[in-house]
């Protein structure tokens, strides 16, 4: 309690530790002085298992220090790691971590094959290079495989030295490069630093040397990250051509340092005079604009201000106001700064309504998050007198009513009264229509009277994508009041039969079923039970891509979807139909499976186990919940016989 490492908790009667590793570490320290045969036994429970990963972990070092004994307890350990085999091997990737603690780099004697070269062929299916997978490989042994990165990569940085102008035959797959690249970043080595330095240099000089495609790898700053950034800093000023700053560019905006945005801002001003080779005066002005444009970009990936600060210098340049501010402010809204907001608004209110619908739109888009702000007077413009497009009136009125916390809300209610009020709507209008009510659907305001004015009009009728949104939005609505029963009763009674003749319709486009969907979403079991229905009745009525989106949304509540359409869909030729509707059948015989017994299992080619600390189900590559499912990981499996697997 001194050291401030264990805390109270519930008067004194409880104790933890304030960061997990201590409790880990103390219990795998427990771990190395109970009996092997002990220890044996609940690895066999818990090897896989995610919240004893770091245990087996501190454990494996400790052993590694423990002399001879500590090997025969690791090589328990070790051993239980090599069988069973999942589809994916994804076993074996738990094991490198263990090998790497304990110290173990040749497993060919100890194990009876070789760890480091069974991990490389395991790294070559795409699912398997994950940086987790990619990190946890070369902990084993970061000599090996940097002799393996410079081996592969090494003929063709020579390549390029000897034919940096036009491209050679190529020789190696991108695939295995790209592989080679990936590994050479999870290296922190001088030696594998200055090999990768050379290859970005390559990759930003050379116009033919498209193959390798070397990223930074970690996205927190690091001493490596650092170095890096010095080397390319230094290409990307010395660079020919502004094709190949462009791409020093895109590397320094993966260093993620404080540095980099710096140094990409004085490359940015300095541009005009750098860029001016080679072109004439007009084409050298656009090129350097749209580097500049670039740069921003940049910027904005590292989370930098800068890049408000590098918009704000361009806003006097005239080509930047009329061609770049829309794609700028899409940029911008990555950072969610009150500067960025300030400048929206800047913008907005001098360019308000007379800019195109390109520049508008992002403009608002960029409002929206802040609701503490005043209303900016340019929006108001774009209302009085109605902006010509009706999307920019209906993201005005969204700005109207987020950034006056809600006191915009009556102004939109006369509103959309008054569009109900009208005896015909033109095709802008019911285009604004449409992304109102959306607006009002998400937001959830109380507008479920004037929802069902529109819904009654003629016009709104007629046209489904109209119709559809007033549902939706209806829906959601009345969700937010679902503990009222007579809101609860509207959707029952009204909602759903509403959505089954929606489904019977042979215009219907998966986008509409996907927002349906959305109004649906966190119901309760009555409301799933008769979605479940709907959605049999309905089965032949619809195509496989719809049904695959109807089937996806019951991955929550696979206890709920509907059976004899899981079924169907098995017998199904559409790919993403079928392993959607296997998911769920798998999902429901796991949950079968979990409560018969506990520890690991191997069902449908695919290593699943049960926790014993909550009961969740978890896969061995880490995945914690039935909810998390990949559903492509499920292309090739079985589905599993109850009568087959009762047993194990």
């Amino acid at each position: 309690l001194r050291t401030r490492l264990v805390s109270q908790w519930n008067l004194g009667t409880w104790y933890h530790f304030l960061h997990l590793s201590f409790q880990e570490y103390f219990a795998a320290r427990h771990l190395a002085t109970v009996p092997e045969g002990e220890v044996a036994e609940l690895i066999r429970r818990h090897r896989f298992n995610p919240y004893w990963r770091e245990i087996w972990r501190f454990y494996s070092g400790l052993c590694g220090l423990s002399g001879g004994g500590g090997r025969s307890r690791f090589m328990t350990l070790a051993r239980s790691h090599v069988e069973p085999r999942d589809l994916y091997d994804q076993t074996l990737f738990h094991l490198a971590p263990l090998c790497a603690e304990f110290g173990l780099r040749d497993t060919r004697r100890s194990l009876g094959f070789d760890l480091r070269t069974a991990l490389l062929q395991r790294l070559e299916p795409w699912q398997n290079r994950t940086p987790a997978h990619i990190r946890h490989t070369v902990d084993v042994d970061p000599q090996f495989f940097l002799q393996h990165a410079r081996s592969t990569l090494a003929p063709e940085l020579d390549r390029y030295r000897v034919s940096a102008s036009e491209p050679p035959p190529l020789t190696l797959d991108s695939r295995d490069a790209g592989l080679a690249v990936r590994i050479l970043e999870c290296i922190y080595h001088p030696e594998a630093l200055r090999f990768h330095g050379e290859l970005i240099e390559a990759e930003i000089r050379c116009p033919w040397l498209r193959h390798f495609d070397p990223e930074m790898g970690p996205t927190t700053p690091s001493g490596r990250n650092q170095a890096l950034g010095a080397l390319i800093e230094t290409c990307v000023r010395s660079a020919p051509g502004d094709l190949q700053r462009e791409r020093g560019i895109n590397y320094l905006a993966c260093v993620r340092t404080a540095q980099a945005a710096t140094s990409i801002l004085e490359i940015a001003r300095a541009a005009k005079t750098i860029v001016a080779a080679g072109h004439s005066r007009a084409k050298a002005k656009s090129r350097a604009l749209e580097f500049q444009v670039h740069c921003i970009w940049a910027l904005c990936e590292l989370g930098a201000s800068e890049a408000v600060r590098l918009a704000r210098e361009l806003w006097p340049d005239p080509g930047f106001r009329e061609g770049h501010i829309g794609e700028v402010a899409t940029f911008l809204s990555v950072l969610r700064s009150p500067d960025v907001a300030a400048l929206a608004e800047e913008w907005l209110n001098e360019l308000a309504p007379s800019a195109s619908a390109t520049t508008l739109e992002p403009l608002l888009e960029l409002l929206k998050p802040w609701a503490e702000r005043e209303v900016p007077h340019g929006v108001v413009r774009l209302l009085d007198p109605p902006h010509p497009v009706p999307e920019i009136r209906a993201s005005a009125w969204e700005v109207r009513v987020l950034l006056g916390r809600f006191q915009g809300r009556e102004p939109l209610r006369d509103h959309v009264r008054a569009l109900a009020a009208r005896t015909a709507l033109t095709e802008s209008e019911l285009v604004e229509v449409a992304a109102i009510v959306g607006f009002i659907g998400r937001c959830r305001l109380p507008f479920s009277r004037e929802l069902e004015a529109l819904r009654q009009h003629p016009d709104c009728a007629d046209f489904p994508f109209v119709s559809d949104a007033l549902w939706c939005a209806s829906t959601r609505v009345h969700a937010a009041f679902a503990s009222s029963a007579a809101h609860k009763s509207w959707l029952i009674y009204t909602a759903l039969p509403a959505f089954e003749q929606a489904l019977r319709r042979p215009d219907l486009e998966v986008p509409q079923i996907s927002h349906w969907l959305a109004a649906f979403r966190f119901f309760d079991e009555v409301v799933l039970a008769n979605l479940s229905r709907i959605v049999e009745s309905a089965w032949e009525c619809i195509d496989d891509d719809a049904r695959s989106i109807l089937l996806r949304f019951f991955v929550d509540s696979p206890r709920m979807a509907p059976a004899r359409a899981i079924q169907a869909a098995l017998r199904s030729n559409h790919t993403e139909l079928r392993t959607t509707a296997l998911a769920l059948q798998v999902d429901r015989d796991l949950g079968w499976l979990m409560a018969q017994r506990e520890g690991d299992a191997v069902v449908g080619g695919v290593l699943f186990g049960r926790s014993a600390r909550d009961g969740t189900l978890y896969f061995a590559d880490g995945y914690y919940s039935p909810a998390d499912l990949d559903f492509k990981r499920y292309a090739h499996c079985g589905i599993p016989d109850r009568s087959r697997i009762a047993g194990m």
